[in-house]
């Protein structure tokens, strides 16, 4: 139940933080808000790693936990799902690791393109995110180990 817990609660924070997100791209288009708005995502840049560990490492545990093995088998409709939450996850990470390793450095020579990009990456990783979420919900109706 911990895992469960922490796998729930660093998911909702990273989807939950990303429309704030979004908001704050937006003001840093605007010059009077440009700092505050950059720190503030300097700050959601901080925690959000913690946040996309949590999540990762708490599924992993809980995979473990819950179908006994960290292999899967696509034959099963729970563990098919996984696969495909799995694979959610992974594209939301890497979503998430270009956005701030890639996109967020462009900001200095071309800040337009930086933040159309994290606009864009951003939405994605919503996106992403209720599918993840979408995924689920649908677990209950499976049997993780058939």
């Amino acid at each position: 139940m911990t895992v469960d817990a922490i796998h729930v609660l660093s998911a909702t924070a990273w989807v939950g933080a990303l429309p704030p997100f979004l908001l704050l791209v937006a003001m840093s288009r605007i010059p009077e808000l440009r700092r505050e708005a950059v720190v503030s995502m300097q700050r959601f840049s901080a925690l959000g790693h913690p946040a996309v560990a949590l999540v990762l490492l708490s599924g992993a545990t809980n995979t473990w936990l819950i179908v006994g093995r960290l292999s899967l088998h696509p034959n099963s409709p729970y563990q098919w799902k996984l696969l495909v939450k799995i694979a959610v996850a992974l594209a939301m990470t890497c979503l998430a690791i270009a956005n701030r390793y890639l996109i967020v450095p462009l900001n200095r020579n071309h800040p337009e393109t930086s933040r159309n990009v994290l606009m864009v990456g951003a939405a994605l990783e919503i996106a992403l995110g209720l599918l993840a979420f979408a995924l689920v919900a649908s677990f209950g109706l499976e049997d993780p180990t058939a």
